[in-house]
């Protein structure tokens, strides 16, 4: 056959409508255990079954990424705890034996302040803390704040204050 025949048998296909998945042709049975078989030849108790399109499986595209947006990050506010006053390792004068702890907190929030002084706890809802009839002598102490929850936020430095009130024995002089 030619190039003519070859032309031709191409340009009969494309009138007639040649299409290679058109109505094709598959036999179905239903085995007794309820399995079923598909083939494209006849057998015995197959059913013809015509097919109309051609079965495909189209991919589907990948899902479209979303772009990821940085979210910005939120710094936490850290917390400064500071006593104000006495200034550490400051000498008190009092002979009644009273003084005052001033703290600060920033920013400032709820809670509790707790003043723990050579052992023993102190709390203020304040920051403020008045000392009475305190026996004269050196003195350490930290200061720390605690919000709502109980959670320690922040914390003082360590510091010393001395306390001095005269002597009961030498009163006189």
């Amino acid at each position: 056959m030619g190039k003519t025949g070859i032309s031709i048998i191409i340009v009969l296909c494309g009138l007639t409508g040649f299409n290679a998945f058109a109505d094709t042709v598959m036999y179905k049975k239903v085995n007794e255990d309820g399995t079923i078989t598909y083939s494209d030849t006849p057998f015995p108790g197959a059913k013809k079954v015509i097919l109309k399109e051609p079965s495909s499986v189209i991919p589907s595209s990948p899902p479209k990424s979303v772009p990821v947006i940085p979210q910005p990050v939120v710094k936490k506010k850290k917390h400064k705890l500071s006593i104000l006053s006495p200034a550490n390792e400051s000498t008190v004068r009092d002979n009644s034996g009273n003084f005052r702890i001033i703290t600060k907190l920033e920013p400032s929030i709820g809670g509790i302040y707790t003043l723990d002084m050579n052992g023993v706890t102190y709390e203020s809802s304040t920051g403020v803390f008045d000392l009475k009839n305190m026996d004269r002598g050196e003195y350490t102490f930290k200061v720390t704040f605690s919000n709502k929850s109980g959670k320690v936020i922040a914390s003082s430095p360590q510091s010393t204050l001395f306390l001095q009130r005269a002597s009961v024995l030498f009163n006189n002089r």
